[in-house]
């Protein structure tokens, strides 16, 4: 087992305390075979420290623990708080773990520390399943782009398009076919012209019968005219009876 380990401890539930009139100022200190790592002591932690820190430490071969202690940072010599360990080979089941690991103070329960780890081994190597290095990257470009190709819905827009069905639905033809409405009026306006007609026709013929019997009666004078129409033969012939000199 080769490669290279990122650790980052997170925070620490303690035990004892060193500290008689105030709060500890903890820190860690981490080691693999000759590699060390240590963070920064978090000032008044007390019981509870936090700390966020990233370091690399490198595993080679042979080495199987890793090694954590936790120590209050004093003007004096700094005093052990907890320690305890953690086996590298829980690492070749998964290259990342974050874990609560127990710790002890001269054979007593002292706690437990969070740290965050994640194993990188050399040239890429397979960890139970796992790839890392470049396989095991080019795995994520390649599925995102066959959903983007299933999930196209512009093709099935371009099958379903509305407007064709409006094309074939169109109302206005339905108003060419009402339009008889509009003629059947035109029909029924000739009944009112005979109303009007018949009216001129009887007042019409009414005074013409009037009229053919008055004047059957003025001529009944010129009978008597000529009767006494004699009269004017007479003195028509009067004239020659006078002798003209």
């Amino acid at each position: 087992m080769q490669g290279n380990l990122q650790v980052k401890p997170l925070s620490a539930n303690l035990v004892r305390d060193t500290e008689f009139g105030g709060k500890m100022d903890p820190y860690v200190k981490l080691k693999i075979g000759s590699s060390l790592f240590k963070t920064k002591p978090h000032h008044g932690g007390g019981k509870r420290p936090t700390w966020g820190e990233t370091g690399s430490m490198r595993i080679n071969k042979g080495d199987y623990i890793m090694e954590i202690e936790i120590w209050d940072k004093d003007f004096g010599p700094d005093d052990m708080i907890a320690q305890g360990s953690f086996p590298l080979n829980k690492l070749e089941k998964s290259c990342h773990s974050q874990e609560w690991i127990n710790l002890t103070y001269k054979g007593k329960h002292g706690g437990q520390i969070l740290i965050d780890m994640q194993y990188f081994p050399d040239g890429g190597q397979k960890v139970k399943g796992n790839k890392i290095g470049q396989q095991g990257f080019q795995q994520y470009p390649q599925q995102q782009p066959q959903q983007q190709f299933y999930q196209q819905p512009p093709q099935q827009q371009m099958y379903n398009q509305p407007p064709q069905q409006q094309m074939y639905n169109q109302p206005p033809q339905q108003q060419y076919y009402q339009q008889p409405p509009p003629q059947q009026q035109y029909y029924q306006q000739p009944p009112t012209q005979q109303q009007y007609q018949q009216y001129p026709q009887q007042n019409f013929n009414q005074p013409q019968q009037q009229q053919q019997n008055y004047p059957m009666q003025y001529n009944q004078p010129p009978q008597q005219h000529g009767q006494y129409g004699q009269y004017p033969n007479q003195q028509g012939g009067y004239p020659p009876n006078n002798p003209l000199g």
